[in-house]
Formats: C-alpha cells, sequence, structure tokens
C-alpha cells in the first residue's frame, strides 16, 4: 500500500484544499440514498460520511490561509480520524506511515510532511499522548523550519524552529535574534532510545550561528536530553540558551546555569556524598568557624551543593562564597549507613546566632 508521504511529494497546498471542496459539493449535490462510508484501519466502519461529519480545519491554525478537509466520527465530533488528500480519504494512522524503506531518520518537511506535522502535533500529541502537566505546542507556521522523524516505516517524532530574523506573530515587526526550538516530541511507543538526543544533535548541526535557543520552559525530559547533550559536547557549553519571547538580551539564560540551577533547587535528585560520622562532625564545626568569622565574604573552597537556604524571601541554594542577610541554612549529609542527617544554621549579621542538629 502506498501512503501520502510516498505519493504526494509534489502536491501544493492548493490541491489539497480544492480537492476538499470539491468533496463538499458532491455531499452537498449528490443523491442522498448513496451515502458515503469509510473503513478505517482498525476495520472500524466510519458510516454514512456527510456534511455534518466533515469540516475544514486550517493546517497553520490561526492562519485560515492553506486548509484541508477532515472526517470526524460520529462518538468523537472534536477528533480528526481521517484527512481528504487529492481526492482520496486517508486515515490518521496511514498519514504518518511509508513504505518507503530507504525513509529513515530525520527528514526536512514538504507541503505533504507538513500534514504529517499537523498529525503530529494536533491530533497524536494533543489528543493521546500529552501529560497532564506537559504545555501544548502552538500550531507551527508555514514559515517554521521542521524535521520529522522516520523510524521502522512510521513517524515517530519532529521537532520546529523558528529561525533567526523570521517575524513573530506574536509582537508586532519583531524577529526572532536566535534560531529557536519552540517544539520537540517523541512518540510515547518510542521514547527511551535517543531520539530527543538525536534531534538536539541535528538542531545544532543545521544551524551555524554562534548561540541557539531552546524555547522556555523547559519540561524534564528535555532537560534529561540536554544534560547528555552538554556532558558529550561540553565544547557547546556556551552555545545553547534557554530562550522566552524573541531571545533579545534580557529574555535567554544560559542553559548550563539553567541546568545546574534547576540541579540546586532540588527539581532533579543530586548524587548523595557518603560521609562517615566523623567527617559530618568536622563539616559542622567547619561551618561554625567559618560563619563566626564571617566568611562569607571571603573566598571559600566548599562544595555550594551542600548548603539550602530556607528562607522563602531568598529562595533557591547558596553558592559559596556570597554575602547572606538573615537566613536560615540547612546542610544535609548522608553517612555511610544511608542515614540521613540535617543542620540549620541561623544566621544574623554574618555570624552564627543558633546551631541545630
Amino acid at each position: 500500500m502506498k501512503f501520502p508521504v510516498d505519493t504526494l511529494e509534489s502536491v501544493h497546498h492548493g490541491q489539497l484544499e480544492l480537492s476538499g471542496q470539491v468533496y463538499m459539493d458532491e455531499l452537498l449535490h449528490g443523491n442522498p440514498d448513496h451515502a458515503h462510508y469509510f473503513l478505517l484501519p482498525s476495520g472500524r466502519k466510519v458510516t454514512c460520511i456527510s456534511l455534518s461529519s466533515v469540516g475544514f480545519v486550517p493546517l497553520y491554525g490561526a492562519n485560515l490561509e492553506h486548509k484541508i478537509l477532515a472526517l470526524f466520527a460520529p462518538e468523537d465530533p472534536l477528533t480528526a480520524v481521517a484527512l481528504l488528500l487529492s481526492d482520496q480519504w486517508y486515515a490518521v494512522e496511514n498519514i504518518l506511515r511509508t513504505a518507503n524503506p530507504t525513509r529513515e531518520g530525520l527528514f526536512q518537511v514538504s507541503v505533504v510532511d507538513r500534514v504529517i506535522l499537523y498529525v503530529l502535533n494536533r491530533i497524536v500529541y494533543r489528543t493521546s499522548e500529552m501529560a497532564a502537566g506537559d504545555v501544548p505546542f502552538l500550531c507551527h507556521d508555514k514559515n517554521d523550519y521542521a524535521k520529522i522523524l522516520w523510524h521502522g516505516g512510521e513517524a515517530v517524532g519532529f521537532y520546529s524552529i523558528k529561525t533567526k530574523g523570521l517575524f513573530s506573530l506574536l509582537e508586532t515587526w519583531s524577529q526572532f535574534c536566535l534560531p529557536v526550538m519552540n517544539s520537540i516530541f517523541v512518540r510515547k511507543g518510542h521514547r527511551g532510545n535517543g531520539h530527543g538526543l538525536r534531534m538536539l544533535e541535528d538542531f545544532v548541526d543545521s544551524f551555524k550561528e554562534d548561540e541557539l535557543g531552546l524555547k522556555y520552559p523547559l519540561s524534564p525530559a528535555m532537560s534529561q536530553v540536554c544534560q547528555r547533550y552538554l556532558a558529550r559536547y561540553p565544547a557547546d557549553v556556551e552555545l545553547l540558551w534557554e530562550v522566552e519571547g524573541l531571545g533579545r538580551s534580557y529574555q535567554k539564560t544560559l542553559l548550563a546555569n539553567r541546568l545546574s540551577a534547576l540541579a540546586l533547587a532540588g527539581k532533579r535528585p543530586l548524587p548523595a556524598v557518603p560521609l562517615s560520622g566523623l567527617h559530618f562532625c568536622c563539616l559542622l564545626a567547619c561551618l561554625f568557624f567559618l560563619f563566626t568569622l564571617g566568611s562569607f565574604t571571603h573566598p571559600v573552597d566548599w562544595n555550594p551543593l551542600c548548603v539550602k537556604n530556607t528562607d522563602r524571601s531568598h529562595a533557591g541554594n547558596v553558592p559559596l562564597p556570597v554575602t547572606l542577610p538573615d537566613v536560615t541554612v540547612t546542610v544535609c549529609c548522608q553517612d555511610e549507613q544511608e542515614n540521613g542527617a540535617t543542620a540549620e544554621v541561623d544566621v544574623m549579621d554574618g555570624s552564627i546566632r543558633e546551631l541545630t542538629v
């Protein structure tokens, strides 16, 4: 069986919309006794295709310039089960397939690929694979740079880029200051195979700018992908930025710093440092001595991961050396028997007021 990506490589937007208009005219003026039916790959039949079960959907969200005709099942009138492409209905499942064994890896999108991009984003991701805490992607614009990841005859993911100089739809006459990866997705059944890292590597290889952005906020899964990337390519530590808006100087944070801040804030587990009871007591004694001397204003060679500021007005971990106001500092350690211990130090004017273990 041939699939749309194999047979419609040269199709353009006008053909897709025209075929839908012709089909709608046939339903409007056709013989009502000769009903249209469509059989889904699962064997279920969508009975009696009529004007009430089809409708045009915009391929690029708020941009209504390009539309395609979609078929909706009677039991779920909000989710398309098939799209009309060049006078033929294709089930959503088949739109995401290919019979070409050489279509493996990442391919930049053509017009028919943008239909696949629409299906992955608006139908697959939003209706069945978006987790409760996920932020839905906006509809892709027709000018977005995008690639689809093919594996084993299926479209299993995508990523899209707002290229440098592209005008924003949200800010009039404003352009992106750097290439920004604004969406990346891998289907649930194909996660854990390194596809996310592969797409991030491809993004870096495809753009030669000195700075590349990833859209804020990063998901936990994408944060892990970025960690693996920086561990593999430490020379790129100043290349990747977490970007809000258009990526102006005040809208971006160096990704390495952002990941470190997330780790220090406890949003990802950090490796515990095993300490014996003697070492733990020595650590507390050193901390007491440093605070007494007001050493927060002097260079201290100490691991900042061990100190956490618990005052709400100064939330986050406290890297040393810094000058602190009146706060409570919590030291968390773990001995060789995996027993946790916590010490709280109240600091007043740079000196210890109270030490509690």
